[in-house]
């Protein structure tokens, strides 16, 4: 089916690497619970209003996606760098993190130079006080620093976490590509399941006072869920695999225990939503009902923008609350949907906007070379 004009310009540009429909799927599904958490924090905090304790218990599930945003990272990193040794026997280190800085870092930098700038002027904050905040928001330092999250933007503190995963996994890759491809996916279940026993944050005052409960160690088992689908979506076991509706109905069941059921213990949860996680990535790939419903333009598109729009939506929603709070009405179900569905489309047409001009410009690999123009010989391209 032929997309509108206007939606083919959103469509993320992947260079010259193979389109995964799905993950992008995936990462609208990511964002849901996360886009909920948030609006509802913003509903409750600057209208003054709440649906009430069972529903807020749901909407406080929301870092869960972050928790499928980092599998996915570790998916697609690991996809690359497998098939960069595959092809060449090793990996180009200097290519990998050229092409991480240069693709991430300009979107992260504008965003957080302009919400420090509005945070500024429009929330009565002195910038003497904040630039120590600023600097080490845009070094990724924040939490390891102060603690807690950045007050210029609170959701960069999972943006800290992928650095830190982003620079660990090319290692990670060599030494896991040595071994037998069995060998290896036991290894990753074995580490999936012990990571959570050694930094449970249950127990965590060592992480609490050395500001290490939000950097990878603590979240590291989720990446490798990730790396752990990679490994079996490279086997000849994935190949001899067919779609099934068996599947969907494991992946529904998941992903309803992902993201609305509650648990006492925090180690059975990172259990359970690890185990839910995989269960939701075979759902996505070889579900007959899901793997469709990932694919569809809706889902590819909106996970397309992700990006921007995780960097964008806290302070988006925020904007939008100072405005909307003057247009309530009296029920309270009806004044959330219609708060949110408003919130969200302001937001969606706001990002789309922002990911045009501050991050598809930087999704082309070689954005940042020089080309020769006309007769100049000005060039830096090999």
């Amino acid at each position: 089916m032929e997309l509108p004009s206007i939606l083919k310009h959103l469509k993320r540009d992947t260079g010259k690497k193979k389109f995964i429909p799905v993950i992008d799927g995936l990462r609208t599904l990511a964002l849901m619970p996360v886009l909920l958490m948030h609006f509802n924090t913003n509903y409750k905090r600057y209208l003054g209003s709440s649906l009430g304790e069972p529903f807020d218990k749901v909407m406080s599930h929301g870092e869960r996606g972050v928790f499928l945003f980092f599998a996915i990272s570790g998916f697609i990193l690991t996809l690359g760098l497998y098939n960069s040794i595959e092809k060449n026997h090793m990996i180009n280190f200097k290519d990998y993190f050229v092409r991480r800085f240069t693709r991430l870092e300009p979107p992260f930098i504008i965003s957080t130079v302009v919400l420090f700038i509005m945070v500024t002027f429009f929330m009565d904050k002195q910038w003497e006080d904040l630039i120590g905040h600023l600097i080490a928001t845009l070094t990724y330092t924040h939490n390891l620093i102060f603690g807690y999250w950045s007050p210029i933007n609170p959701v960069s503190w999972s943006l800290e976490v992928e650095i830190q995963f982003y620079i660990l996994i090319p290692f990670f890759c060599i030494i896991l590509y040595k071994v037998k491809p069995w060998i290896r996916i036991l290894l990753i279940i074995a580490a999936i399941f012990i990571l959570p026993l050694i930094f449970n944050i249950e127990s965590g005052y060592f992480l609490e006072s050395s500001h290490l409960r939000r950097s990878l160690p603590v979240f590291l088992s989720h990446f490798l869920v990730g790396v752990l689908f990679l490994n079996i979506f490279k086997s000849n076991f994935w190949k001899e695999l067919k779609c099934s509706p068996f599947v969907d109905i494991i992946g529904a069941g998941a992903i309803y225990i992902y993201f609305f059921v509650e648990f006492n213990s925090t180690l059975m949860e990172v259990f359970v939503i690890n185990i839910c996680i995989l269960a939701i990535f075979f759902s996505a790939f070889k579900g007959y009902f899901f793997s469709r419903l990932f694919s569809r333009s809706f889902f590819v598109i909106f996970g397309g923008m992700c990006y921007t729009i995780y960097l964008w939506h806290y302070p988006i929603f925020f904007g939008i609350s100072k405005v909307s709070k003057y247009f309530l009405i009296q029920e309270n179900g009806a004044n959330f949907v219609i708060q949110f569905l408003f919130s969200v489309i302001v937001m969606t047409i706001s990002c789309a906007l922002l990911y045009l001009i501050f991050e598809k410009p930087f999704m082309k690999p070689d954005w940042w070379r020089i080309h020769k123009v006309g007769s100049s010989n000005l060039t830096l391209k090999k």
